[in-house]
């Protein structure tokens, strides 16, 4: 049986950056402070961020690894012949060089000649190619074959909201070398997949699947006894991941999440639609409607109190394939309440980005929902398909 691990994207070795959805607008110093509370980049033994310097190639892997949640265990494999497993940076960057888009665009490679020359600085245009591999999920190696260079991954980045009017980011020289704050700021931008401020509209083509969406649990009469409770006690199942999240709360001497119920009609809307899609990400984007808006609208039966505090959403989904209608392991999570309660968790608290989300010392409730199906978006021919996806959206107090 094939097991397919997804948060946002494609948990294995996917260059899709795992920064949760948080409702709060963030500018250029506070991406950079966020990126540096979650341990995703690190200073310089005085505490600098030396936001001023070039970065190189080698440090480039290391931000891609620790971004993507993927880790190095040890030295790498040496395939640059000028990273030997004795570089300091091999793990990272055998990792890194492995690190693709859902259809197969690596994000950083070497050189036709063997080399990866990780000591020379990334220039502005390498790394917002880097940036917009990761964010544009529906980027094909056709689009790469008839790209323009640098032009077309600047219009796609400019698009993508990573860099432009807005981002924080904006007037680069392609061919400088990138400076270590931009390039920050870039990274926050592309794992957030926003748009630039004030061109939030979806164009309708846009909002045209790429592939169409089938009922979920058609004929499936596991899968709507699951989804309704008959055989699957979901309030056991919010418990059991509410003593997770806490008992790390506690460990951080933070106050204790309580079920938020106000949240459970647009959690639940969330949580369907996105079974409904087979896939947590919609048309390449990430944290949208199926209609393309932004995940926020489901919650509008409780503006405008939702607006006076910060509210996020962590999204995963799991996706099992098979011989069997419902393979072995499949079933287990559809029977096990504690047992796919602490799958999702160790899911979410393995992405730094998802983990900082949990352990949010502003936050106090949560609202928990998960759904299963047998279509998914990445399910491939002759296999049975389970497809899981778990939600949870979090808010702090009404002011």
């Amino acid at each position: 049986m094939k097991k397919c691990y997804k948060v946002l994207a494609s948990l294995a070795l996917a260059s899709v950056f795992f920064l949760p959805a948080t409702s709060y607008a963030a500018g250029r110093d506070q991406k950079i402070a966020d990126l540096k509370s979650e341990g995703l980049v690190t200073g310089y033994p005085d505490g600098s961020l030396g936001l001023d310097k070039p970065i190189s190639r080698a440090e480039v892997s290391v931000l891609l690894t620790h971004m993507t949640g993927n880790r190095v265990k040890g030295p790498g494999k040496q395939i640059f012949k000028d990273v030997p497993s004795s570089h300091w940076a091999s793990g990272y960057v055998q990792t890194a060089n492995r690190l693709k888009n859902p259809q197969g665009v690596r994000t950083i490679v070497g050189y036709p000649d063997g080399s990866f020359r990780p000591e020379n600085p990334v220039s502005n245009a390498e790394i917002i190619k880097m940036m917009t591999v990761s964010a544009k999920k529906n980027l094909t190696p056709a689009d790469v074959k008839t790209a323009s260079w640098p032009s077309s991954w600047i219009d796609w980045a400019k698009d993508l909201g990573i860099i432009g009017p807005g981002s924080d980011v904006d007037s680069l020289d392609p061919q400088a070398p990138a400076s270590r704050g931009d390039v920050f700021v870039m990274i926050y931008n592309a794992g957030q997949s926003v748009k630039p401020r004030g061109e939030n509209k979806p164009s309708p083509q846009e909002n045209k699947p790429s592939t169409p969406a089938r009922p979920a649990v058609s004929g499936g009469f596991e899968f709507a006894a699951f989804n309704s409770g008959k055989s699957f006690n979901h309030e056991k199942f919010k418990q059991e991941f509410l003593a997770l999240i806490n008992a790390d709360r506690a460990k951080q001497g933070l106050v204790p999440l309580q079920w938020g119920d106000d949240l459970s009609q647009g959690a639940i809307v969330r949580v369907e639609e996105l079974l409904k899609n087979g896939s947590i990400d919609v048309n390449g984007q990430d944290h949208v409607r199926l209609d393309g808006r932004s995940w926020t609208t489901a919650f509008d039966y409780i503006r405008p109190q939702l607006h006076t505090t910060i509210f996020g959403e962590n999204l995963a989904e799991i996706i099992h394939m098979s011989n069997e209608r419902i393979g072995k392991k499949s079933r287990l999570y559809m029977t096990d309440e504690a047992v796919l309660a602490k799958n999702f968790y160790q899911m979410w608290w393995n992405s730094p980005g998802h983990r900082a989300n949990m352990m949010e010392p502003k936050y106090r409730y949560l609202n928990l929902q998960v759904r299963v199906g047998n279509y998914a978006q990445l399910g491939k021919p002759g296999k049975n398909t389970v497809y899981f996806v778990g939600t949870t959206h979090f808010r702090g107090d009404y002011q």
